[in-house]
């Protein structure tokens, strides 16, 4: 009986540290991959906003954003953005929510998603941009973007 409940503890240990050793090694790779899509929001913004430019966006979108934005709607929308202004000051993106979506493409490839925030200060005044990225093809790409103002004349 002794016996047992030895050998029965000792498969209790040997599962939390197998828990616990998975815990880890997910837990720091998930901040990598926060880290490393953050410091591509923080690249990808500034270089869009600062000159309004449409084709910065596009440039840096998934396949299926391209495909899903009609160019003159994402030129309206560019029209709009303009009136804010130049960029006086950027500041850094925060994740919207704690984790990311995991989605999963017709070729079985994990894709990951993640939800950014960040506020800007133009000559007009304050805006909110929100973006969402994806990893694909080893890189990050942007899947959604908007901006938000109460500066606008009109919203977008």
């Amino acid at each position: 009986m002794k016996g047992c409940f030895k050998s029965i503890g000792c498969l209790v240990f040997l599962i939390i540290i197998a828990v616990v050793a998975g815990v880890l090694y997910f837990g720091s790779k998930g901040a990598v991959v926060y880290k490393e899509s953050q410091a591509y929001v923080d690249e990808a913004i500034p270089a869009i906003v600062s000159g309004w430019d449409g084709q910065a966006l596009v440039s840096r979108a998934t396949p299926e954003f391209i495909d899903a934005v009609d160019a003159t709607e994402l030129a309206r929308r560019f029209g709009i953005y303009r009136t804010l202004g130049n960029l006086q000051e950027y500041k850094d993106s925060e994740r919207q929510a704690k984790g990311g979506s995991f989605k999963f493409n017709s070729d079985k490839d994990k894709q990951i998603a993640i939800a950014f925030e960040a506020w800007a200060e133009f000559d007009v005044g304050e805006a909110q941009i929100k973006i969402t990225v994806a990893k694909q093809d080893n890189g990050w790409k942007i899947s959604d973007f908007n901006v938000y103002s109460t500066a606008f004349p009109e919203q977008p």
